[in-house]
């Protein structure tokens, strides 16, 4: 059975004496905070808030801590227990205040983070790992889902993300596989992924900054775009599957093709360079009146269907006053009528 806060406190006030008598430093009713001639703690240390709570509580011999060490919140509540041992090597467990939960627990060696670390939440559910060395993070950290299923992997030297990068879905599929250097910097192969596994992004970073050639899928598979970067600037785009659009710079719509296989093949519009952008109102669930932009006069200036690449079926033209110019009939490119 687990102790509470209050439990463990007066578990401490009870057995403190017995421990330093079995240490066979101190003799049971000794006072605390004593030093010996060379001025080192010796036996029961206690030190309290101004509020007179106790802020901790340990035991030493010649100077050091042996044991257990514990300490508590001004508000009485347990904050950590530390226990050393004789190689140096200190456990600690770290609370929240006043529920008295895990909050976290590891090693320390000379006061700093060593090993693996686990931190929980207030309820009690795993949520990471992180590897430690001299108090910085070293070698791999994981990150939990509430479920205790792993959400990502990171590996980290000197304190900073360097190395593989994954994370994953709640059922274990994953989401993302990328290599990250200096903290912040993408480098080689990174693919990222559909929730059913199928991928959505693949690419290359040099240097942080996408380089190459760049694919996103359709969650069928299929490829939607290829983009040709040269670091971090985009040169080429090559829509393969899916509706595209286009805008102008005052955000007015240029066009809409659809893309089959690399290839024009489907339904298409084409727009005059002509619209206003006007602020309206609208009012919310609560009356509330908020703005919002919409654009007004755009036209169409062609529209029609495509079919591997070439104009097919009828194409109709409008002049900027909305009327039907003409009509034209293509048989794959070829005008008929």
């Amino acid at each position: 059975m687990s102790l509470t806060s209050k439990q463990i406190y007066q578990y401490i006030a009870l057995s403190a004496f017995v421990f330093i008598a079995i240490c066979g430093n101190a003799q049971p009713g000794a006072a605390p905070n004593e030093t010996d001639a060379k001025g080192r703690k010796q036996g029961l240390w206690q030190k309290y808030y101004p509020t007179d709570t106790m802020q901790y509580q340990a035991t030493f011999v010649d100077g050091k801590p042996v044991g257990e060490l514990i300490r508590f919140y001004e508000d009485g509540s347990l904050q950590a227990i530390i226990n050393y041992t004789k190689d140096g090597l200190e456990r600690a467990e770290l609370f929240y205040p006043e529920t008295g939960e895990v909050m976290a627990k590891g090693n320390y060696i000379d006061q700093m983070r060593d090993s693996i670390w686990l931190f929980y939440s207030e309820a009690g559910v795993l949520t990471s790992s992180e590897t430690y060395k001299g108090g910085e993070k070293n070698g791999m950290n994981m990150i939990y889902y509430t479920d205790g299923s792993v959400s990502e992997k990171i590996m980290f030297e000197n304190d900073e993300k360097n190395g593989e990068w994954l994370q994953f879905f709640n059922d274990g599929t994953p989401k993302l596989s990328a290599n990250v250097v200096d903290g912040v910097k993408y480098v080689g192969d990174y693919v990222s992924y559909y929730p059913n596994g199928k991928k959505y992004q693949t690419g290359n970073y040099v240097d942080g900054l996408k380089h190459s050639s760049w694919y996103t899928y359709r969650e069928d598979g299929s490829i939607e775009i290829i983009y040709v970067y040269r670091y971090g600037k985009v040169l080429e785009e090559h829509p393969q599957n899916g509706v595209f659009d286009a805008y102008f710079p005052n955000d007015i719509k240029r066009y809409e093709y659809t893309y089959k296989k690399g290839k024009k093949d489907g339904p298409f519009k084409e727009y005059y360079e002509m619209g206003e952008w006007v602020t309206e109102e609208e009012l919310d669930n609560f009356g509330n009146k908020y703005p919002v932009q919409r654009l007004h006069g755009t036209q169409v200036r062609r529209e029609g269907k495509y079919k591997e690449g070439e104009l097919n079926g009828e194409i109709i033209y409008y002049t900027e006053k909305g009327k039907v110019e003409k009509k034209e009939t293509y048989n794959l490119g070829e005008l008929i009528d």
